[in-house]
Parts: C-alpha cells; sequence; structure tokens
C-alpha cells in the first residue's frame, strides 16, 4: 500500500524525472519499451525524465508496476499535493487488482492454450489411427482383389484344361469307335471271303468227284466196247 504523503518528511534532493532515468539505465530498458507497458507516450516519458514535467499520479502507479518497483519507490520524488494522497492509493490498489486479474487471465489463456494443445494433439493422433486404419483396409481390400483375380484365372485356366481333356477324350472315343467299326467291316469282309472261298472248294471238289465218276464210268465201258 502506498504510503501517505508527508510534507514534514525531508524530500530527496534528486528529481523523479532522475530517479526514472537511474532506474531505467539499471534494468537496461529504453523509453520507447516503458511507453509500450505503460501506454504513456513517448514524449511525456520523456519531458518527466527532463525534468518538464510532473507525473500524475495514475502515472506514478502505471510506472512502478512497469518497473516492477514499488509505488514508493517513486512517489518520494514526486511533488504531489495533499489531496492527491488518499486518490494515488486508492488507484495503486485498483492496478494492483487489474495486474492480478491480468495474470489470472493469462494463466487461465495458457490452461486454455494447453488443452487445445491437448485436443489438437489427440485429434492428430486419432486422424493417424484413422488414417491408419484406412490405409490398411485398402491394404485388405487390394489382397483380396488379387485373391480373386488368381482364383478367377486359375479357374478358367483349369476350365481350358478340362476341356482340352474333354476333346481329346472325345477324339479318343471316335477314333476307338472308327477302329471297331473298321474291325468289324475287315472282319465281316473276311467272313465273306472264307465262306466264298469254302462255297469255291465245296464246288471243286463237287465237280472233281463228278469228274471222277465220269472219268471212271468211262473206264468201266472201254472194255465192253472192245
Amino acid at each position: 500500500m502506498a504510503k501517505k504523503h508527508d510534507e514534514s518528511k525531508t524530500r530527496p534532493q534528486q528529481s523523479f524525472g532522475s530517479k526514472l532515468a537511474e532506474l531505467l539505465g539499471q534494468m537496461k530498458l529504453s523509453q520507447s519499451e516503458l511507453a509500450r507497458r505503460t501506454g504513456i507516450d513517448r514524449t511525456d516519458l520523456s519531458r518527466m525524465i527532463n525534468g518538464h514535467r510532473n507525473p500524475r499520479p495514475d502515472q506514478v502507479v502505471w510506472i512502478a508496476a512497469a518497473l516492477g518497483v514499488t509505488q514508493d519507490t517513486l512517489m518520494d520524488y514526486v511533488e504531489l499535493p495533499e489531496e492527491f494522497a488518499k486518490a494515488a492509493e486508492q488507484l495503486a490498489d485498483a492496478v494492483r487488482r487489474v495486474l492480478v486479474a491480468e495474470s489470472e487471465r493469462d494463466e487461465m489463456k495458457a490452461s486454455l492454450i494447453a488443452i487445445e494443445n491437448a485436443h489438437e494433439r489427440e485429434r492428430t493422433r486419432l486422424e493417424s489411427e484413422r488414417m491408419d486404419e484406412v490405409a490398411e483396409h485398402r491394404r485388405l481390400l487390394e489382397e483380396l482383389r488379387m485373391k480373386a483375380n488368381k482364383l478367377s484365372q486359375d479357374f478358367q485356366d483349369t476350365k481350358k484344361r478340362h476341356a482340352a481333356a474333354l476333346e481329346k477324350l472325345t477324339k479318343e472315343r471316335d477314333s476307338m469307335a472308327a477302329a471297331r467299326d473298321y474291325q468289324a467291316n475287315l472282319a465281316k469282309d473276311l467272313n465273306t471271303k472264307l465262306a466264298k472261298e469254302r462255297s469255291d472248294r465245296a464246288g471243286t471238289t463237287m465237280l472233281t468227284g463228278i469228274a471222277g465218276l465220269f472219268v471212271g464210268a468211262l473206264m468201266n465201258d472201254k472194255p465192253r466196247r472192245g
């Protein structure tokens, strides 16, 4: 909490501007960076440092907060009317509450970012797993397609082999039937020839017998004529 202004105190000989310049030098902080942190115009900060103007109480509070020092560190170097003391104290308290709220906001924001990052990692993991599953399904489908094509090709090849074997058997059957017909015709011709030969031999034998009888009769008849 800020110390109340007390005129009985002996003020330091150092001015606010020189004290601010000293702190900036110690912290190696530029006026531009301090202006960015506090929202105070850089020209106003330069005039404060050069002693051309005094800061308002709210500006002192914001500068102290930006530099990370207490309000009292700077307030003793500021020429403030007595009536500003209470207002400065209230302002400092308000600034502290704002800083606490901003810190809590930053922590909440960090937590939300962490949750979002976790969700993103989980989404990425699930998406990766889904892609892996899709790739595996595609691989299995391709494998099944190749097996189906091979089975179809094997079936066609087997069908062709069976057709060729059936055609061969049919030709062999036709050849055997032709051979049987040929053998039957040959046997028929042979039987016909044999029958003819037997008939011819029988006729020849009969003629020979008749001729023998005729000759015998002639031979018997010849002495009687003599």
